[in-house]
């Protein structure tokens, strides 16, 4: 399980532990930062309950540190709060599996994130992946035919070379895509466009092949 995420737009959030429903987080730990990323307010409790639509904190602190340096702490056995994920989001999102939700739930996940002012880039370019991926299909028939065509000039010319190329268009085409999700995910490129990067080069590039071919 991925132990830290951001709870809003200046919030973090640590949990050390989930059960299996995701209705229980043991060893919650709540991070509110300024718009300087100072830490202004932490709040620790031994656990976190979802119960009608509510999550609450049991046994647990607030620490508040306001701009003089002072700090003021309160203790609690009880308080509710304000959380953006259910608890379906802890046992999915957290675990940092996306292949364990559907598109449903990603879109549902990501609308809450947005809807909080933060972005969920890795599980948005995971969903647009699902949708571009099976189209490699496509491609790579496009590219290994052009390629094939090409080593001669005539149909039935250089059919072992022309696979052995279309082999290698293929490690690459894996490669391109591999590392344009890995941009995705890391939010340097948008989801829509990491996902689609790999298809839509290497079926130019099947294309140019293909009008290239004498016949």
């Amino acid at each position: 399980m991925q132990p830290w995420t951001r709870v809003g737009a200046d919030s973090l959030m640590h949990v050390t532990s989930v059960s299996v429903g995701g209705e229980l987080l043991g060893g919650v730990r709540l991070f509110q930062f300024d718009r300087n990323f100072q830490l202004v307010d932490m709040t620790e409790a031994n656990e976190g309950r979802y119960n009608d639509s509510t999550w609450t904190l049991y046994q647990g602190r607030q620490r508040r540190f306001p701009p003089d340096g002072t700090v003021s702490t309160t203790v609690f056995d009880r308080q509710a709060i304000v959380l953006p994920l259910i608890p379906d989001d802890f046992t999915t999102w957290l675990a940092g599996d996306s292949e364990l939700m559907t598109f449903h739930d990603i879109r549902a996940y990501t609308r809450r994130r947005q809807q909080q002012g933060t972005q969920a880039a890795r599980l948005t370019t995971d969903y647009y992946s699902r949708i571009a991926f099976p189209f490699v299909t496509v491609v790579m028939v496009l590219v290994g035919v052009a390629l094939s065509l090409r080593r001669s000039g005539t149909r039935g010319g250089g059919m072992a070379m022309g696979i052995g190329q279309a082999l290698a268009v293929g490690f690459c085409y894996w490669t391109t895509h591999s590392i344009a999700i890995a941009l995705g995910r890391g939010g340097t490129l948008t989801p829509l466009i990491a996902a689609w990067m790999a298809n839509v080069l290497f079926m130019s590039f099947g294309l140019y092949l293909m009008f290239k071919v004498r016949y």
